[in-house]
């Protein structure tokens, strides 16, 4: 299926990673393609994001503060995070997300209340920066 030199990569087992990860095609054999040309590109962007975003909290304890040219890095970071732990919490769609408030609060589950806790967390994190990020786009002019 693929070209000499690159290894036909097949679709990742594990759910929240295929999720990271997921096909260009609903042609296997396109979508396998289009992985062995694509995917160590991204997940190296992926790993670089979240190191960047680790180093940015390192240290801080009090504020955090995103810098203006990270701030795409930030957003890709939270998404990756988001989608890992919204697969890891069986999250489909804004019904199963609402729920995650009474997994936080009140799950018998430790695991399940921590990782609800934290997707939470690293929602209102996101909306936030989107909203400083949004806040930054000058407004388009009237026609």
């Amino acid at each position: 299926m693929g070209r000499v030199g690159r290894r036909v990569r097949p679709r990742p087992l594990d759910p929240a990673l295929a999720r990271l990860l997921p096909p260009a095609s609903e042609d296997d054999g396109v979508a396998a393609e289009v992985r062995s040309l694509t995917e160590d590109a991204v997940r190296s962007a992926k790993g670089e994001r979240l190191r960047r975003v680790w180093w940015d909290l390192r240290g801080r304890h009090d504020e955090i503060r995103v810098p203006d040219e990270r701030a795409m890095a930030w957003a890709g970071a939270l998404t990756d995070v988001r989608l890992v732990l919204a697969q890891r919490l069986g999250v489909q769609d804004s019904a199963d997300a609402e729920r995650l408030e009474e997994v936080a609060a009140a799950s018998s589950d430790e695991v399940s209340r921590a990782l609800a806790s934290l997707y939470l967390a690293l929602s209102w994190l996101q909306e936030s920066l989107i909203e400083a990020m949004l806040a930054e786009v000058p407004e388009a002019p009237e026609a």
